[in-house]
């Protein structure tokens, strides 16, 4: 079975950089711009994990997380944050995140997880 994975990073380039890696784990990826772009998706297509970044310029992850939810309660998500802070982190987790990924991220870390959330939960 192919693992789908929903990616909603504003940078083009972190975008395609977290594609290929969703490409090398075996997971297909569906790259959004954009919360608006994210929804567009979750309403046809299954996945079962989201990468979200959490500063969007439309919404904020958290927003995202709720309507992901909505939509696709088996899906698994990973926040990734450029703030340091205790307390994004911990919004990020209550918001229901599975992990958190500080950015600047390595191929590695975000292999790991993607990983642990298909060996955990499907």
């Amino acid at each position: 079975m192919k693992y789908r994975a929903l990616i909603t990073e504003p940078e083009k380039g972190n975008r395609e950089r977290l594609a290929r890696i969703m490409r090398d784990a075996g997971l297909e990826p569906l790259p959004t711009a954009s919360v608006g772009e994210a929804l567009e998706a979750v309403r046809v297509v299954s996945f079962e994990v989201a990468l979200v970044e959490f500063a969007l310029p439309d919404h904020t992850a958290l927003e995202l997380l709720d309507m992901i939810s909505l939509f696709n309660n088996r899906a698994r998500s990973v926040v990734l944050v450029s703030d340091q802070s205790t307390e994004v982190r911990m919004k990020v987790m209550r918001a229901g995140a599975f992990s958190v990924i500080r950015k600047p991220f390595t191929d590695d870390v975000v292999l790991y997880t993607i990983n642990e959330i298909i060996r955990k939960f499907f």
